[in-house]
């Protein structure tokens, strides 16, 4: 009932014009890397990579992205998963929810709040060009893809194996989730 609020998908205005242009003029696109979001990148727009599963697929090829992840939470251990961990128990490269419960692992959002600061986040990092100064990639990052990229590197499945990292794990989100790292 918002009127600054569209719901384009259910509205009926939507067109396959609409969709490319939207696409077009975007500053940023959300998505769940779920296909949309071919049309920003081709009009080289930035991502946030929202909620995004498996690991192992992570769109780590434009400085132009950011990602940030639904908790792994372990029903047996009773807490959310380490990168490590996810990495060691096979979990990275899964993308069926079944095959998550079979394993007890429940994948969890992440906060209203913590999506509205990542959104925030994106929104500065997009108006202030960031993605130009590779320099202000924080600490976080750099543990995070250290070990990202030793799991990845390791994987004898040439699917899985990325080439040079760009994009970069939301600041705030790793922040608030520093257990994720260790």
């Amino acid at each position: 009932s918002n009127p600054k609020i569209i719901d384009y998908a259910t509205n009926g205005t939507r067109t396959e014009f609409l969709d490319l242009f939207l696409g077009y003029k975007c500053e940023f696109c959300i998505t769940s890397g779920a296909g949309y979001d071919g049309i920003p990148f081709i009009f080289r727009k930035p991502l946030l990579l929202a909620s995004y599963t498996p690991y192992s697929t992570s769109n780590f090829f434009s400085k132009r992205n950011i990602t940030f992840y639904k908790h792994h939470y372990s029903k047996f251990l009773k807490r959310n998963l380490t990168l490590k961990e996810i990495f060691e128990m096979g979990l990275s490269t899964i993308d069926n929810k079944n095959e998550f419960e079979i394993k007890g692992i429940k994948l969890v959002e992440i906060s209203e709040q913590e999506i509205a600061e990542i959104v925030l986040e994106m929104e500065k990092f997009v108006k202030e060009k960031e993605f130009e100064n590779e320099l202000k990639k924080c600490e976080l990052n750099e543990k995070f893809f250290k070990v990202f990229n030793y799991y990845i590197q390791s994987k004898e499945d040439l699917s899985i194996r990325h080439g040079e990292i760009k994009g970069r794990v939301s600041p705030s989100f790793l922040k608030r989730n520093q257990y994720l790292i260790q």
